[in-house]
């Protein structure tokens, strides 16, 4: 039986903004197996947390059995971090990512910035500062697909989105062509880094929290940023007492200067969530490297243009 598929003309308009119309109910064929079922609303008539909890219920009455991992997309229009945790595992918080996503044969094409919600820094500015709303016993910010791999970005831009997303718990859905990935390649290395999966998918369920940044700013961790020409520190909470710390050149020039925060600098934004210890295992997420630290200060001296430095530190007890 082949795909059906429904028009945007089940609804007709409502005759003034005030008055409501409901839909009628209409039948909804699924197949054995995989099913994808895409419902828009444009118009946006009703109360939208209504509507995904109307649709929730009629898929658990349809299969109370089944696993539902369930998305909210209304782009971000009616704060959904504020409602979407009621019934959704996820909300999308901003317009799409790109508009230019590809075909075969076309990797599409990824911005590092811009003006409007297509970049990599637009959705990575709202969602740095949203932290508050995720967790496990709420559900994910999502600040879109991962552009790795799409034309307009380079090998540190594709390994800084590919930080970001793994620090703020993103939902990790690639928008690439996985037929142009050769195991082991630049690509592979960042999309299959065990490593950053591993804090993205850590059962705390800790979104990291923006700690420090070079522009001058009340509260780091809350207040939303749009300039672009600067340093972020994020750090992530792990099981058994590590931490994540990402080191985000967010700029397009090299910041070279020395860039630190301390073990007590964490502590006053993550308060009992970081433990003091007498000396650490800091592991360098791209190159694997381990180092030990006594002092409970971490550096980084020159951050390339786009570029990152992401480790995971372990308290020695």
């Amino acid at each position: 039986m082949g795909d059906e598929i429904y028009y945007d003309d089940l609804l007709e308009k409502s005759p003034a903004e005030d008055e409501y119309i409901w839909s009628e109910e209409f039948p909804v064929r699924v197949k054995a197996g995989f099913n994808l079922i895409r419902l828009m609303n444009h118009r946006r008539q009703e109360n939208t947390l209504n509507s995904y909890a109307r649709l929730l219920k009629a898929l658990t009455d349809f299969g109370p059995d089944h696993d539902i991992m369930y998305s909210a997309c209304e782009w971000g229009k009616t704060q959904p971090q504020n409602w979407a945790y009621k019934v959704c595992d996820s909300w999308r918080i901003l317009n799409d990512i790109t508009f230019r996503v590809g075909s075969d044969g076309d990797p599409g094409h990824a911005d590092w910035t811009s003006d409007y919600t297509t970049s990599v820094m637009s959705q990575y500015n709202k969602a740095v500062i949203m932290d508050e709303f995720s967790g496990i016993d709420k559900g994910w910010n999502d600040p879109d697909m991962l552009m790795i791999g799409m034309d307009g970005l380079g090998l540190a831009q594709n390994r800084t989105h590919m930080a970001m997303w793994c620090m703020m718990n993103a939902p990790l859905m690639l928008g690439l062509d996985l037929r142009r990935v050769e195991k082991g390649d630049e690509l592979y290395r960042i999309i299959a880094n065990r490593d950053l999966i591993s804090i993205n998918q850590d059962s705390l369920g800790i979104q990291a929290k923006r700690i420090w940044t070079s522009l001058p700013h009340e509260n780091a961790g809350n207040e939303y940023i749009r300039d672009n020409d600067r340093v972020d520190i994020l750090c992530k909470p792990l099981s058994d007492s590590r931490f994540a710390l990402s080191f985000i050149n967010c700029s397009d020039h090299d910041a070279d200067d020395v860039f630190s925060v301390s073990v007590s600098d964490i502590q006053k934004y993550l308060r009992d969530m970081i433990d003091s210890a007498g000396s650490y295992t800091v592991k360098d997420v791209w190159t694997g490297e381990e180092r030990e630290n006594t002092d409970g200060v971490f550096s980084v001296r020159v951050l390339r243009a786009f570029d990152n430095a992401t480790f995971i530190i372990s308290p020695k007890k």
